[in-house]
């Protein structure tokens, strides 16, 4: 038996979004960086202190949002530049009630 579930109550996951960008380089977020890191947020932080990581190119209010250009992150790790370009342009996965 399969159950359907409303439009108005399934989340809204867009099929395709656009990646945030300065100067037309990709911009991604603490989320994005520690999934491809495979460490958890409080694991990036204590990497971010201890120069592991590199600082981030955009601090957002309060200190609490991190942003890096992916072209920095590639100087740092072509590896994780690629891993991270290919999340970004990846589309949002549909949800699994449909």
């Amino acid at each position: 038996m399969t159950t359907t579930v409303p439009a108005a109550v399934a989340p809204f996951v867009p099929a395709a979004r656009a990646a945030l960008a300065i100067d037309g380089d990709p911009i991604c977020r603490a989320y994005h960086l520690s999934t491809v890191l495979g460490i958890n947020d409080r694991s990036l932080a204590y990497a971010l202190r201890a120069g592991k990581v590199p600082q981030p190119d955009i601090m957002g209010g309060r200190g609490r949002s991190r942003f890096w250009r992916v072209s920095s992150l590639r100087a740092w790790s072509p590896d994780v530049g690629d891993a991270i370009c290919l999340l970004l342009t990846n589309p949002a996965f549909h949800t699994a009630a449909r």
